[in-house]
Formats: C-alpha cells, sequence, structure tokens
C-alpha cells in the first residue's frame, strides 16, 4: 500500500477477448460433450444429444501441443453418437473439438492409454 497513484500496485486486468483457439467466448455457445469411455484405447463414443444441428460437423481431434491429429466429417441429423474406432495417437492427453462450418459447438478432453 505505499505505491504513489495506485495503492495496491494492481491495475486490473485487461480482457483480450479471444481463446486459444481464436473465437471470443461471446461468438458461440459451446456444449461439453459426453465422451466415453475415458480414457480409451483409441475406440471410444462421442454422445452429441447436448448438440443441435440441421448440418453435417467437422469432428477434429488436437494434442495438448495444437497439432490436429485427427479429422473426420460426419453427418448427425440421424443420430446423436459419433463412433471413432482406431485411432492411432500415441498414449496421451487429447481435445476434441465439434464444429460446425467454422462455429465449435462442442468440446471435450479426454486421455488414450497403451493397448
Amino acid at each position: 500500500n505505499d505505491l504513489p497513484g495506485n495503492k495496491t500496485g494492481f491495475d486490473g486486468f485487461k480482457e483480450v477477448g479471444k481463446s486459444a483457439t481464436g473465437l471470443s467466448s461471446r461468438e458461440t455457445e459451446v456444449a461439453s460433450l459426453t465422451l466415453y469411455p475415458n480414457p480409451n484405447t483409441g475406440n471410444f463414443n462421442i454422445d452429441l444429444s447436448g448438440i443441435t444441428t440441421q448440418k453435417p460437423v467437422q469432428v477434429s481431434i488436437v494434442d495438448m501441443l495444437g497439432r490436429v491429429v485427427y479429422e473426420q466429417n460426419s453427418d448427425v441429423r440421424m443420430s446423436n453418437e459419433i463412433e471413432i474406432r482406431n485411432l492411432s495417437v500415441e498414449p496421451g492427453k487429447y481435445h476434441v473439438i465439434i464444429s460446425e462450418g467454422t462455429k465449435v459447438i462442442g468440446r471435450s478432453n479426454f486421455a488414450v492409454y497403451s493397448k
């Protein structure tokens, strides 16, 4: 409390408005997905029951360094679930991101362990 002009030495945080994906949190509502089993060996299901869309979606799997390690397009209008089989990645933590065009509509984290 002995700093002149600013007694606490703190002038507040400044909002930058962008997330790590470059999308503002105000631009999109992102649903939390259910992914099971988690952890898994590269075979898992993504439950999309919390997502409403009438368009095909893109499934992206991203490693902890931000590299896209898998992508697929899925038409989810007839099913609330996407099956991923034989994902060939190193054991570790990953993110699954569901997009509709350029809009992220769902995301979840998961882990892959050795078979």
